[in-house]
């Protein structure tokens, strides 16, 4: 979007629903202190190939280093983040809920040369299609009752990155006046006639297939393809398995360090439905249950999922009666057992133990 030398910048004075979103599955929760442009970070690590020691250095320091794995699919990630930091135009991420794609949306801006600018957020499926324009463009007093003057998002965001969550739920007026801004740069406030100019690169995200909702006429084919210029799918944590136990390491060191291998395993093994939003339900639950001792497999519950099916492991799996009747399952086969349950022969033995005449 162009710039204008002639910005008006009233000063926010009303509360606004943008939130800046966590760190979730990267290194580090903090955002700031990074250089302000890819340009200067490539140039730096080029100067300095000549020293392997400046060299890691240096690389270590880009922010999508945050990003946790060494899977063939957190590596295209990364490089991808990179490739689309220095476009400025919109981009699109698509995946399922819990795969962070608000994390991605910050690493995109934090690589890019609006890094030291603003970082706004808004998640659209939070807001009713009567306040959303509002909230992007702002307002002035008087606008309607109990209007009080506000700046919007897009100003906020002015030289910096707006980050538009689950974009799909967008009423059909908002995606209109969207269209609008993307198209020309301007913004009006509600009840103002006073056009503002801003200059705002746009990110979106959804865990819906904007496609399906064009051809349902949900979702403008026009505001689509505007924003779907470059487009970023973010993997399911099933489609990378390998990183799991990083991911733990790195985020929450405590708990990994009292992990036994079989829990590593069943943890590596699961299908995770709910993605790293899962994990970490997971964990904070171990967190909570076990918060001294060694972690065994049996340890582990895993969130019901969605069809109510209980699984097998975790609470269901922590009485001896449990354990004998998988191990029935098995044909008494006491390797298979505790390769099912994610624990150790031994732990199936102790639990066999506890029952009648064991």
């Amino acid at each position: 979007m162009p710039s204008s030398p002639h910005r008006s910048s009233p000063s926010p004075t009303g509360p606004s629903m943008a939130s800046t979103p966590g760190a979730g599955p990267f290194r580090g929760q903090s955002s700031g202190g990074w250089p302000a442009t890819l340009g200067h970070r490539n140039t730096r690590i080029a100067q300095a190939a000549f020293d392997p020691v400046a060299h890691a250095r240096a690389a270590s320091s880009n922010p999508v280093h945050r990003l946790v794995g060494h899977s063939e699919a957190a590596e295209r990630l990364r490089r991808q983040i990179l490739r689309y930091a220095e476009v400025m135009s919109p981009v699109m991420v698509f995946g399922e809920t819990g795969v962070g794609k608000d994390l991605a949306a910050r690493l995109l801006h934090e690589s890019s040369s609006r890094a030291e600018a603003a970082f706004v957020c808004l998640n659209c499926a939070a807001l009713p299609g009567t306040l959303v324009e509002s909230e992007l463009f702002g307002t002035v007093s008087g606008a309607f009752t109990g209007a009080r003057s506000r700046v919007g998002l897009f100003v906020q965001a002015d030289q910096g990155t707006l980050f538009l969550d689950e974009v799909g739920e967008l009423a059909p007026g908002a995606q209109a006046a969207l269209l609008r801004v993307l198209e020309t740069g301007d913004v009006r406030p509600v009840g103002s006639s006073q056009v503002l100019q801003v200059d705002v690169r746009v990110i979106c995200a959804t865990h819906r297939d904007l496609k399906q909702a064009v051809r349902e006429g949900r979702f403008r084919a026009d505001l689509y393809h505007r924003l779907a210029a470059l487009r970023i799918d973010i993997p399911p944590l099933r489609a990378r398995l390998v990183d799991v136990p990083a991911l733990i390491r790195n985020l929450w060191p405590d708990v990994y360090a009292r992990m036994s291998p079989c829990a590593l395993r069943l943890l590596s093994r699961h299908d995770w439905p709910g993605n790293v939003r899962e994990l970490r339900n997971v964990v904070l639950r171990l967190q909570a249950e076990r918060p001294h001792g060694r972690l065994e497999g049996l340890d582990v519950v895993f969130d019901t999922p969605v069809d109510g099916v209980p699984p097998l492991n975790g609470l269901r799996a922590q009485t001896a009666a449990a354990v004998q009747a998988e191990l029935v399952r098995h044909g008494g086969n006491i390797r298979r057992t505790a390769s099912a349950l994610g624990c150790s022969r031994t732990t199936v033995y102790r639990h066999l133990a506890r029952l009648p005449g064991g």
